[in-house]
């Protein structure tokens, strides 16, 4: 009985990765102040910090941001899915469901180079297919 009992706090224990990423929602980040001239302060105040900042050789500053425009949806039926296919699985699938929502979590890249006064000079985005 006892064994039973471990067996199945084991599997609700690792049962929550793949069911966690799909049911997370990541709300879009609102570009609007994204625009040539904008300084570098309102840009960093409005969506966060960038991923990565780089120093160019001409004074001027490279910011690199990585997002989903459409946001993170949640889905119920995903979640259910993974849970179900876990529970079948005994938590096996658990690998194969969190590698899912991993991988077919795609993002676009957006590049913004300011100037020395730290106004935005050029923007560059990168969609994800």
């Amino acid at each position: 009985m006892y064994k039973k009992f471990i067996v199945l706090f084991f599997v609700l224990c690792i049962n929550g990765c793949s069911v966690y990423l799909a049911m997370k929602s990541i709300p879009p980040p609102r570009l609007e102040c994204v625009k040539l001239g904008a300084d570098r302060s309102d840009v960093v105040n409005k969506i966060g910090p960038p991923n990565e900042s780089k120093k160019n050789s001409e004074l001027s500053i490279i910011d690199i941001y990585k997002y989903k425009l459409e946001g993170n949806n949640r889905s119920i039926n995903r979640a259910v899915t993974h849970f179900c296919f876990s529970l079948v699985t005994l938590g096996a699938y658990e690998i194969f469901g969190s590698l899912f929502e991993i991988i077919n979590d795609k993002k676009n890249v957006l590049i913004i180079t300011y100037n020395a006064q730290n106004k935005i000079q050029k923007i560059n985005e990168i969609k994800s297919n």
